[in-house]
């Protein structure tokens, strides 16, 4: 059974409110989706709406978000108040970042912003979200990039194989992930500026799958690279 504790981001003015919650075996911020809905001022309602986006944009139950059931004592009109068992949608950041995104407005854009803000307050508890909002856009976070990429050695791992020009499902294969997962943590990294769009050159015959020796031979690769940069 997955339990929740409503703990939302202190340091910040909270436009949406986050709490921590289980997602995928991983204690994580999460988004009520209601909360965002609310946010972006969509019209269309609210279980349409989820529904629908979850559907078009293939979102997986477990991996970007859970639901859970609510009683809530709603009224009915003429029937008065009565106890309605309330279907809650809880997101992980990314999911609700990429809703953010395809609503194409200016609520979207900044809903969007504010999540990658609360991503990197993850990182370095010491700043606020609106400081982190400011070296976001600034870009004066190479140390909390650093500190991200040292905090998840997944993210290290997929970076060194994109940045050698390793594809999607090659670097998949690598690390054990579907070829969707790897997607969607480029595209987190891509948000925190940890990669570009342009991806490296492999400069070895890399198979879907590598082996653990071409893994290495990666590695050392990437090393050299990196020390013949520096001219050490």
């Amino acid at each position: 059974m997955t339990t929740y504790a409503t703990t939302d981001q202190p340091q910040a003015k909270t436009l949406i409110p986050t709490f921590i919650g289980d997602l995928n075996g991983i204690s994580q911020p999460l988004v009520n989706a209601r909360d965002l809905h609310k946010f972006l001022g969509v019209e269309t309602r609210f279980d349409t709406w989820v529904n629908r986006r979850i559907e078009e944009y293939q979102f997986a139950e477990t991996l970007d978000f859970t639901v859970t059931l609510k009683n809530e004592r709603l009224d009915r009109g003429i029937f008065g108040k009565r106890d309605v068992a309330v279907k809650n949608y809880h997101l992980s950041l990314d999911m609700a970042k990429e809703l953010s995104m395809v609503e194409r407005n200016d609520k979207g854009r900044q809903a969007r912003r504010y999540f990658i803000a609360c991503e990197k307050a993850l990182i370095d508890s010491s700043l606020s979200i609106p400081d982190l909002h400011h070296m976001l856009i600034q870009d004066e976070n190479s140390k909390l990039k650093q500190a991200l990429l040292n905090a998840r050695s997944d993210y290290k791992t997929i970076k060194l194989m994109y940045d050698v020009g390793l594809t999607n499902q090659q670097i998949a294969g690598a690390v054990g992930l579907n070829r969707s997962t790897v997607e969607k943590r480029l595209h987190t990294m891509r948000d925190l500026q940890l990669i570009g769009y342009d991806r490296g050159t492999a400069e070895i015959d890399i198979p879907v799958t590598p082996t653990d020796s071409q893994v290495k031979q990666l590695q050392q690769q990437q090393l050299a690279l990196a020390l013949s940069s520096t001219g050490a």
